[in-house]
């Protein structure tokens, strides 16, 4: 049940597109085809040097580089040689700086998702083959993760370096259900090989696929022996919380016992399988949140072993989802956001909601609206989840044993 790797396939796997906020881009959201973005001062320097075969300093170069959108920066890599080292020099710090986007699509959608910028407003397509018929599981280490029923498939794309991995469901005892489905992507630390695991809500299950052993095993069934109800790497270890507030360690064998879980004072009363566990600057978070009525933010403090209540966030935002994985940010005013805040979509509609730490509705923002009802077009749009390209978790593999 091996995995399969395919990297650099840029034009049968994906293209990227900026799509300017204008009326035209209705008309494109209704036929699922962008229309061609504008040249930049940037690409016309790269078309230019690669027609005439100027040679540019390599400063000059790193300046063009990071002013470049993601497609941009392919075509950058494939210039030639010295252009191809720069593009692999500052592809990461260039990533790093980039803002959080919200990946968008459409109900009728075949072969396109849109990645939103909801401070630059500026929405992203790109193409990824064999769209039609694939499942949207989630989006974790820079990739978007889906999986096929007809083929037996979960296939993890990474649209921003052009990398995809293809893995056997065959031997899964039921498969992921997207619309409960939380999945975690952490790669072993310092090689390509990764764990992947699927935590589903609806039957309480925890499946995890070791590329090292190209194998699946069922951490939990059922809520037996206890209900997961998040993941989140953090210090190259993977930690879980369960729906009654007990945080543990995660372990690649079947063998489940109290020392995996952390002896913690001051643990709140909570029940909730709507628990969510994140990575912060170092430290994990804990959130218990619903719309209007709670939100309770806790810091477990690993020097004291105890959990800490939050009243602010300080310099970070909260970006949450109604299932799938969340994030924080800090200092968000860089990228257009509010710190202190909690920004949350729920996948239904094109909304994001924006919340006080005292849970008031601040505002929502919907750059844009629903296709109008004259249009032809029966598509919806709607936003599935936070899209932070730079993320990428990873694992001790000796750790986790």
């Amino acid at each position: 049940m091996e995995s399969k790797i395919d990297e650099d396939n840029i034009n049968s796997y994906n293209s990227f597109k900026v799509i300017s906020p204008s009326s035209t881009l209705l008309s494109s959201l209704s036929s699922m085809s962008p229309p061609p973005s504008p040249v930049s001062p940037s690409r016309k320097v790269m078309k230019k040097s690669e027609e005439t075969n100027t040679e540019l300093p390599s400063d000059m170069l790193e300046t063009i580089y990071k002013k470049l959108d993601f497609d941009e920066l392919f075509q950058f890599g494939g210039v030639c040689e010295d252009w191809r080292k720069v593009h692999k020099n500052e592809r990461e710090n260039v990533m790093k700086s980039r803002a959080p986007l919200v990946i968008q699509t459409s109900s009728y959608a075949k072969k396109i998702y849109f990645f939103f910028s909801i401070s630059k407003h500026e929405m992203y397509s790109t193409k990824l083959a064999n769209f039609w018929r694939l499942s949207y599981l989630g989006f974790s280490s820079g990739s978007v993760i889906m999986e096929n029923y007809q083929s037996d498939k979960i296939l993890i794309m990474n649209p921003f370096i052009r990398r995809k991995i293809e893995i056997s469901t065959r031997s899964l005892i039921s498969y992921p259900i997207p619309s409960s489905c939380n999945v975690t992507l952490a790669f072993v630390k310092g090689t390509q090989d990764f764990i992947i695991a699927f935590l589903c809500k609806s039957n309480f299950s925890l499946d995890i696929y070791d590329s090292r052993k190209s194998s699946w095993f069922t951490y939990s069934r059922y809520g037996r022996p206890f209900m997961i109800a998040d993941l989140v790497v953090l210090n190259h270890t993977m930690f879980f919380i369960t729906n009654t507030a007990k945080i543990g360690e995660l372990r690649l064998n079947r063998n489940h016992g109290k020392e995996l879980f952390l002896e913690l004072k001051n643990a709140p009363n909570i029940t909730s399988s709507t628990l969510r566990l994140i990575s912060c600057d170092g430290n994990l978070l804990v959130v218990n949140f619903r719309p209007r009525i709670f939100l309770e933010v806790y810091k477990i403090d690993m020097l004291r072993m105890e959990w800490v209540r939050l009243e602010s966030l300080g310099d970070f935002a909260l970006f949450l989802t109604l299932q799938r994985k969340c994030y924080t940010l800090r200092n968000p005013e860089k990228w257009g956001y509010e710190k202190n805040h909690l920004y949350y979509i729920n996948g239904e509609s094109a909304k994001c909601f924006v919340y006080s730490m005292e849970n008031e509705l601040v505002k929502s923002n919907m750059p844009y609206r629903a296709l109008p009802a004259s249009s032809n077009s029966k598509s919806k749009l709607y936003w599935l989840d936070w899209c932070f390209p730079n993320e990428r978790d990873e694992i001790d593999y000796s750790i986790m044993q």
